[in-house]
């Protein structure tokens, strides 16, 4: 089962511990496994909050995505395999817990130029893209020849652009 949140700016408007009012989920949040949304305080909202069985997550940024939700991250750690993140120009950099995420096997983030370096990855990673990088992240994570190349060098599928 999949969901898509967009439009709704006014669902973000509330104190963060607020639920989701008339959102018409009941019954199906523990089975849901696929998340689009267009902003990421939605994540912070009940019942998105508590959900631990997302396969796919996806997120529209924009200015509001300054860091990706690391505790809701670690809430789907086991389930999460695929992270795109559309429009990071905002987004600073990768959470810690990334490498918590063991069951990770794509990771694509469109416009990541403030992200500078990635946190450890999970070993289950096998398809890391991201466009329009910082120049630090693309020196760094070179093929072959950036000092941090090592970090990612086991990953089969990697654009760093």
């Amino acid at each position: 089962m999949f969901l898509t949140i967009s439009g709704c700016s006014s669902l973000v408007q509330d104190s963060p511990d607020q639920s989701i009012e008339g959102a018409d989920i009941s019954g199906c949040a523990l089975e849901l496994s696929e998340l689009d949304i267009d902003h990421p305080a939605l994540l912070y909202k009940e019942p998105l909050q508590s959900i631990t069985t997302v396969k796919r997550l996806r997120i529209s940024g924009g200015p509001e995505l300054t860091l990706l939700p690391e505790e809701w991250l670690l809430h789907n750690y086991q389930a999460l395999e695929e992270i795109v993140v559309y429009d990071a120009s905002h987004l600073q950099c990768l959470p810690q817990a990334m490498a918590s995420l063991t069951s990770l096997q794509s990771l694509q983030i469109s416009h990541a130029n403030l992200i500078q370096a990635l946190p450890d990855i999970p070993s289950s990673l096998s398809n890391l893209r991201m466009d329009n990088c910082h120049s630090e992240l693309k020196k760094g994570y070179k093929k072959n020849v950036g000092p941090d190349w090592t970090k990612i060098a086991d990953i089969r599928d990697v654009d760093i652009c």
